[in-house]
């Protein structure tokens, strides 16, 4: 015999939503399109880790967030978060422009914490600014 499985913190949140829901196995497959035989294996926590589309899926038919369960799969996983690009396309369908906006201005953030910005020169009341610096 093998060893039992340890249901994964999605396994609980999944079976537990749908619980709460009162949707038997089939009405969520029916919900999500998600064949039954693998919502089953979320639920025993065979399977760890579905795919975006399938996080999605589970969200939308489950009325939640999808947040929801890519904090369940990836808090404790030795997996990275899904990249910002595929996150912001999944959740609010922008396009590749808008993505890139997006990751320039968290560049940008990133970098000031790395490096802050001194701060502003005081205006010199002739319209100058004062010279920090000592010669």
């Amino acid at each position: 015999m093998g060893a039992e499985q340890t249901p994964t913190t999605l396994a609980e949140l999944v079976t537990r939503l749908r619980l709460n829901l009162g949707l038997s196995m089939y009405e969520l497959a029916k919900r999500t399109g998600i064949n039954r035989s693998t919502l089953m294996r979320i639920e025993d926590g065979v399977t760890t880790g579905p795919d975006t589309g399938t996080l999605n899926a589970l969200a939308r038919g489950l009325d939640v967030e999808p947040e929801l369960f890519y904090d369940a799969v990836w808090q404790d996983a030795s997996q990275p978060l899904p990249s910002p690009a595929l996150y912001f396309r999944s959740k609010y369908r922008l396009t590749d422009e808008q993505i890139a906006e997006l990751e320039a201005s968290v560049k940008r953030v990133t970098e000031q914490q790395d490096n802050p910005i001194s701060t502003p020169q005081q205006s010199n009341p002739k319209g100058g600014h004062h010279d920090t610096k000592k010669n």
